[in-house]
This record gives structure tokens, C-alpha cells and sequence, in this order.
């Protein structure tokens, strides 16, 4: 539980970057859309992550929203490859990896630690 809480703060982290890099690489007054396509997938993410560390027992069905927001992120930075943003695509590239490997990392712990009875999927008895 340790180590999905220590993701969940990794994810809130992202977020938090994903909202403050417009400013700090230094692309919020060349185009608007690619801010957008920062500042949703960071607030997104925060919330998320936030709903995992409310979790008493076991993270929420969270963390595939985030990997649909880590793969959004990848997606979307080959538009900012052609419309001459490289750092702004570049940026969203390294951000979508590290929220897909800490989404699907999370998902695994959450399975691993959960019991037959807690899981998303219940088994049929008997096959």
C-alpha cells in the first residue's frame, strides 16, 4: 500500500509539472491549445491520484483513467511535433510515459495485494 500511495504522490507531482510547464519552458503565449493540452492532463491527473490517496483500504478503479491520460499525452505530442513545439512534445512525451509506467505499476500492486473477494473481476467458482 506504501508503494501505490508513493505513485499516487508521483502522479500528483506530474500533474502539478504538467501545469506549470507552460510557464516554465516558456510556451503559454505561442499557442493557447497546447497549454490546454497541458493544463487538462495535469488537473486530471492530480484529481485522480488524490481520489487513490482518499482510498482508506485499497486505491479506487483509478488507474486506468490515468493511463488513458499517459497515453493522451504521447498521442497528442505527435500533433506538437508538427506544429513546431518540440519541447512542448518532447515534454508530454516523457510526462506520458512516467504516468502510463505509474499507472500500470499501480494497477499490478492494487491486484497483487487485493484478496478473491475484493476484486474488480469476481471469479466464477467452479471453472
Amino acid at each position: 500500500m506504501r508503494l501505490i500511495k508513493a505513485a499516487a504522490w508521483s502522479d500528483i507531482a506530474l500533474g502539478a509539472w504538467l501545469l506549470a510547464a507552460p510557464s516554465v519552458i516558456g510556451y503559454q503565449t505561442s499557442r493557447p491549445v497546447v497549454v490546454v493540452e497541458d493544463l487538462v492532463p495535469g488537473l486530471f491527473l492530480c484529481v485522480t491520484a488524490g481520489l487513490i490517496l482518499a482510498a482508506k483500504m485499497r486505491p479506487l478503479r483509478t488507474e486506468w483513467l490515468q493511463l488513458i491520460c499517459g497515453l493522451w499525452l504521447i498521442g497528442g505530442s505527435i500533433a506538437l511535433v508538427f506544429s513546431s513545439m518540440p519541447r512542448a512534445a518532447l515534454n508530454a512525451i516523457v510526462v506520458g510515459v512516467a504516468v502510463c509506467g505509474l499507472s500500470l505499476l499501480t494497477w499490478l500492486l492494487a491486484d497483487a495485494g487485493s484478496t478473491p473477494s475484493t476484486r474488480s473481476i469476481p471469479s466464477t467458482p467452479g471453472k
